[in-house]
């Protein structure tokens, strides 16, 4: 107020310049230093100059800059404690979610390495009531039952030595009343009956092996994945703690953090949940503990719908999907069942049957003949190597011929096990390579069932 109506630029006084700078620039933003003449020394202060031509005025807007900056400050002191306030509690949430997942996962694998190197008694110890649980309990259950089977192939394994050695004591005594003539040959029948039993047994003892490896490397699989994705979540929180320690912590590297963090976490939770309906499907094996509601159904109805649905989902394959079935079929039975059969049936066909020949069909019939129902499934595909023909049902028999690929190879094993051991039904199959494949299933119908 002291320079009010004072030229400072004719008095060459210091503060003068800076009026002479808004003259001539005019209209603008300036940033310079001023210091009143009761002030020690100068302070930074801003200003905002506007002209008005018709009047020949400079209008200017002025303040301290630290006056003007002060509240802002404030405002990103409250926000920057406020961020990392937020940033320790989600630090220590994702850990805890992190430890609770890595721990049980580890006791899993553990389990199961044990149980896929033989050791059947293994059991996982949790009282989780989660996904993790449930894996740990469902497997628990499988190895159970894989214990009771093992105790009864060593039952019979006992029970045919016992036998063996009743017919060697009826062989000795036959020895004794016709020694001269007939030595030679009790020697090579003995030698044939234990070299039987050693095959017998070592065919049980393999399909043994072969089921528990083949179900330790599906498992493996998806828990190995889970594993390494909660590693690489632990991984995340320590880069991210380093770079607190380290104050490099930025909003785009927390970002990603919470991203990165996102993803894993949705990719672990798919995981487990793949090991839980491997686990489900491997209980299938035992249909004795199945139960299916009997129920009164059209069977055409049903045979008509599943196969539009196949020739609906293979239209773009070049395969036709053919049914031949009588008008009316009603049935009081499993209708679970049926169905399951000729899904697995028509998918076989239609996965494993063809390459790339051209007019593809699959043939299915119908048709009940003195209480029997015949139910026939042909194709025109590639067809089945002869050596495959005689494991084709076998647990964990891929399409490939070998047991642990990709596929988990039970399908016509409970296709088998459905029709055989639930509706007292047989199954063959006829195939030779580039002759195609036909399915004979015969299954007794009660006169109830009619």
């Amino acid at each position: 107020p002291s320079y009010e109506g004072r030229n400072l630029i004719e008095e060459n006084h210091p503060q003068g310049a800076i009026v002479e700078k808004f003259i001539i620039g005019k209209a603008g933003y300036y940033e310079y230093d001023w210091q009143n003449n009761n002030e020690p020394k100068a302070r930074k202060k801003i200003s905002v100059v506007s002209e008005i031509p018709d009047y020949k005025w400079l209008v200017a807007a002025t303040s301290y800059k630290d006056d003007f900056y002060k509240d802002i400050d404030q405002i990103k002191s409250f926000l920057f404690y406020l961020a990392l306030i937020g940033l320790c509690l989600l630090l220590a949430i994702t850990y805890l979610l992190s430890s609770s997942i890595t721990k049980p996962l580890r006791n899993i694998e553990g389990i199961i390495l044990r149980g896929a190197s033989g050791d059947l008694t293994a059991r996982v110890h949790m009282d989780q009531k989660d996904e993790i649980g449930k894996i740990g309990r469902s497997f628990n259950q499988f190895l159970e039952s894989l214990q009771v089977k093992e105790k009864e192939i060593r039952a019979e394994i006992i029970e045919r030595r016992e036998a063996e050695l009743k017919l060697e004591q009826l062989n000795e005594h036959l020895e004794e009343l016709v020694e001269a003539r007939t030595d030679a040959l009790n020697q090579s029948l003995e030698t044939l009956k234990f070299a039987q039993s050693d095959l017998i047994r070592s065919e049980k003892y393999l399909a043994l092996g072969a089921m528990v490896s083949s179900i330790g490397h599906h498992l493996n699989t998806p828990l190995g994945n889970a594993l390494t994705t909660s590693s690489f979540i632990i991984n995340l929180l320590d880069k991210l703690d380093e770079n607190y320690q380290n104050k490099k912590l930025s909003s785009n590297a927390l970002e990603n953090f919470i991203s990165e963090t996102n993803d894993a976490i949705r990719l672990l939770t798919h995981c487990l949940n793949h090991s839980i309906e491997l686990v489900e499907t491997f209980k299938l094996l035992k249909t004795r503990d199945l139960k299916f509601p009997i129920e009164q159904f059209e069977l055409t109805d049903v045979f008509t719908k599943i196969n539009t649905e196949f020739q609906q989902i293979n239209e773009n394959r070049n395969i036709q999907f053919l049914l031949t079935c009588p008008k009316s079929i009603r049935l009081e039975g499993y209708k679970e069942i049926y169905e399951m059969i000729l899904k697995q049936l028509l998918s076989n066909a239609a996965l494993h049957g063809f390459t790339d020949q051209i007019d593809c069909s699959v043939l299915t019939t119908v048709e009940i003949l003195d209480t029997q129902l015949y139910l026939k499934v042909y194709d025109n595909g590639k067809g089945i190597p002869k050596e495959r023909l005689a494991h084709i049902f076998e647990p964990f028999f891929a399409s490939d011929g070998t047991m642990g690929s990709n596929t988990l190879g039970l399908g016509l094993n409970l296709v088998y096990k459905y029709i055989v051991e639930v509706l007292n039904g047989s199954i063959s199959i006829e195939s030779s390579e580039s002759m195609g494949t036909k399915v004979i299933i015969i299954i007794p119908l009660n006169e109830d069932e009619l």
